[in-house]
């Protein structure tokens, strides 16, 4: 049993056997001559209509504790969705820069939306809304195979990063906490190898098209 079920038992366990705390009841003189409700009666009847605050404080900490365990997992799966679509969306490019290739023996100047349903280039989750499908066409060093800046530094930042001389697609991602990670991100959703985030010349781990 998960530890959040565990503790919800527990919860519901602890505000089932604690008595509420009774109210106080009222005076017998205070009953109207028609009230034939004994007072120890009453104050059973009225302790049983509501939580205590020992209770409510008990369940309102739980549900903070539960909040807790619960939400990380939330966010951690939509970021493992955004990886995941950005290695998918990657895939598609590639194999359509691969496909021009085949066909007309160069790779295409530009990254064509036309190839795509729609007539728009699939996007990059790891952008803006408005950056996630600009393409940086890269015209320097031919034997470069990575940009320069892997990271969406801004809202300037191509969220694409492509090399007509090499067909090399890469995906710009969003910084993590530290370097490292920001490294590692990169190189699970790119594929490919590279030792820092200056690194420009890093190997493809997986060389054919996805």
């Amino acid at each position: 049993m998960s530890a959040p079920l565990l503790l919800t038992v527990y919860c519901v366990r602890i505000v089932t056997v604690m008595p509420s705390i009774p109210t106080r009841p009222r005076h017998p003189s205070a009953l109207s001559p028609n009230d034939t409700t004994r007072p120890a009666d009453e104050m059973i009847m009225r302790g049983r209509l509501g939580f205590s605050l020992v209770e409510l404080t008990i369940v309102i900490a739980i549900l903070a504790i539960l909040a807790a365990l619960v939400l990380p997992r939330f966010a951690n799966a939509t970021d493992d969705a955004a990886e995941a679509a950005a290695q998918t969306n990657l895939g598609l490019i590639e194999r359509q820069v691969a496909l021009y290739h085949q066909t007309h023996g160069v790779y295409p100047d530009d990254l064509k939306p036309d190839w795509f349903v729609g007539g728009t280039l699939p996007t990059n989750p790891m952008a803006d809304f408005g950056t996630a499908t600009t393409v940086e066409v890269f015209a320097g060093d031919p034997t470069q195979t990575e940009p320069t800046e892997k990271v969406l530094a801004s809202m300037m930042s191509a969220s694409w990063w492509y090399s007509p001389v090499t067909g090399q697609v890469r995906a710009r991602i969003r910084p993590e906490q530290t370097p490292l990670q920001t490294l590692r991100l990169y190189n699970r959703i790119n594929s490919v190898d590279a030792t820092d985030l200056a690194d420009v010349m890093a190997r493809r781990i997986d060389a054919s098209p996805r």
